[in-house]
């Protein structure tokens, strides 16, 4: 009620963008889902009065959340193939790596990193410890962009003279 008045006012009158914002403070509000919450979300249509389907993005919403475990995240495409398709293959890709960055540190998966050619993901390799020297030296000269590169650069006089 309190989201309906203040659309009533404010100068924003796209009704797409107030439900996407719902929705971001929907999943902004939950510790997570449960694998049958999850699926209702991924199954949710909605084109409203405006003709706009908000479903991609949705899924990009609950695939930055982070509020997916590693196991629905890896489970997704099997049963939301849309996250393996544009313009959320990207988003998917960069969520996985993540998840393998945490868990097993940038010097394991760094062919990986190097083939997302994601300055997110680079920078996330970079802030690594384990990293070695060869490997920041190629993210030193092949960054995905200036700041990664830059980066590189910084983190080889640190850390290796």
């Amino acid at each position: 009620h309190r989201q309906h008045a203040a659309f009533e006012v404010d100068a924003d009158q796209n009704p797409e963008h107030w439900r996407h914002r719902t929705f971001a403070a929907f999943v902004a509000a939950r510790p997570g889902f449960s694998d049958a919450q999850l699926a209702a979300l991924v199954a949710l249509t909605d084109e409203g009065p405006d003709g706009d389907d908000l479903r991609t993005h949705r899924l990009d919403e609950l695939l930055r959340s982070e509020r997916l475990t590693a196991e629905q995240l890896l489970d997704l495409p099997r049963w939301c193939p849309a996250v393996q398709s544009a313009p959320l293959q990207r988003i998917y890709r960069r969520m996985v790596v993540r998840l393998r960055l945490r868990r097993e540190g940038a010097a394991a998966c760094f062919a990986e990193v190097q083939s997302a050619a994601d300055a997110e993901i680079q920078l996330l390799a970079l802030a690594d410890p384990t990293l070695g020297r060869d490997q920041v030296v190629w993210l030193a000269e092949h960054g995905a962009n200036k700041q990664v590169r830059h980066t590189g650069r910084d983190q080889l006089r640190r850390r290796f003279g």
